[in-house]
């Protein structure tokens, strides 16, 4: 009797994914400073995060008034890796806990974090200027912890809170 081995192959090919830019950010250690990103669909990200006392994103530079509280920085990346531009915001007397960082189609930019320990929901437009803010009337003691929006560009939010 006759025993057959079959032997099937497939050719397997193997995809890595390239890097096509990356940026260096330096600064001060940044304790449990949180960092978010959104692109959009040019290719185009924003950037934003907490940071204490210094920090250097491209050709930018921007200084905390003292070494104990976290201010933000919101930058937008072009596509090809460059720093197009950043702002910073006062956060008050907040740590760097978590944020929530949005875009929409309309390269509107939504933010949610903490200013002075509550929280807040903030519209800025593609270059970085707030369109509206609400806090909530400081009801809410805690932080936003992540945004998104919709096609109607409702934005949604997820928090944490201590009342």
């Amino acid at each position: 009797m006759k025993k057959w081995i079959i032997l099937v192959l497939f050719p397997v090919s193997v995809v890595a994914q390239t890097w096509t830019w990356g940026i260096k950010g330096t600064g001060n250690h940044q304790p449990g400073g949180d960092m978010e990103i959104s692109v959009f669909n040019d290719g185009s990200s924003v950037v934003a995060g907490y940071f204490q006392e210094e920090l250097k994103l491209g050709d930018f530079r921007l200084y905390t008034d003292d070494n104990q509280y976290s201010d933000l920085y919101l930058a937008r990346i072009s596509k090809t890796g460059k720093v197009l531009w950043i702002k910073q915001m006062e956060a008050g007397s907040t740590y760097g806990n978590q944020l929530g960082l949005a875009t929409d189609d309309d390269r509107n930019i939504y933010l949610t974090g903490a200013y002075n320990g509550y929280m807040y929901v903030a519209k800025m437009d593609s270059t970085g200027n707030e369109i509206w803010r609400n806090d909530f009337n400081r009801q809410y003691y805690g932080y936003g912890a992540s945004i998104a929006t919709d096609q109607t560009e409702v934005a949604y939010r997820d928090w944490e809170t201590d009342r």
